[in-house]
């Protein structure tokens, strides 16, 4: 792989080729060299922007990531994995949360069936002490992929923090109905809907 990619190092997609290869071997400064390589032959080869822009988080280098995020949502402006991965990256900064929150917000009005975009959209959503509107969000990533537990459990703990019984109980019935028999969940069934019952008396 690596002596037939040589012979054409003028094109991109042998630099990205040598760049897998060398993120592969652990080599990350010879990849992240290709990587800008083929960047360099073409300006718009997302591929070699992704990677790399994974590559430069993963060393905690997260300024001069989403500085190759920002570049690809401007180069793929309807590209809605881009401002996915913006979004995320932005969010490991807890003072970002809002201007994350956009950024999904952006994926998933392109690409309305990205589940984890409406679930990640969610969760900064609930940081922001937005839960009603996380919860929408939950519940279209919840119509997208049914059989995730994931996003009705963690709608009931957003709910469950502030003792929000009745609202909580939906999820909880959801996350029961996956959970396959799971005790811990049913239990946590029981515990809402005695709690919901406590709160409204007949």
């Amino acid at each position: 792989l690596k002596q037939r990619s040589y012979s054409h190092l003028d094109r991109p997609e042998a630099n990205f080729s040598l760049a897998l290869l060398a993120d592969a071997q652990g080599d990350s400064q010879a990849a992240e060299t290709h990587y800008l390589r083929s960047i360099e032959r073409e300006l718009a080869f997302v591929p070699a922007r992704m990677n790399l822009a994974t590559l430069l988080s993963g060393q905690g280098r997260n300024p001069a990531a989403e500085k190759i995020l920002r570049q690809t949502t401007e180069l793929e402006p309807t590209w809605g994995q881009a401002y996915y991965s913006l979004g995320l990256l932005i969010a490991e900064d807890p003072a970002r949360i809002a201007e994350a929150a956009d950024a999904l917000r952006k994926a998933t009005a392109l690409d309305p069936e990205f589940s984890r975009a409406h679930y990640n959209l969610a969760l900064c959503l609930w940081k922001m002490d937005k839960r009603d509107e996380a919860a929408v969000e939950f519940r279209k990533a919840s119509s997208i992929e049914p059989n995730n537990p994931e996003y009705p459990l963690d709608a009931y703990e957003m709910y469950r923090q502030v003792k929000r019984w009745k609202d909580a109980l939906p999820f909880a019935e959801e996350a029961a109905s996956l959970s396959f028999g799971n005790t811990e969940v049913l239990d946590e069934l029981e515990f809402v809907r005695r709690m919901v019952r406590q709160q409204n008396p007949q």
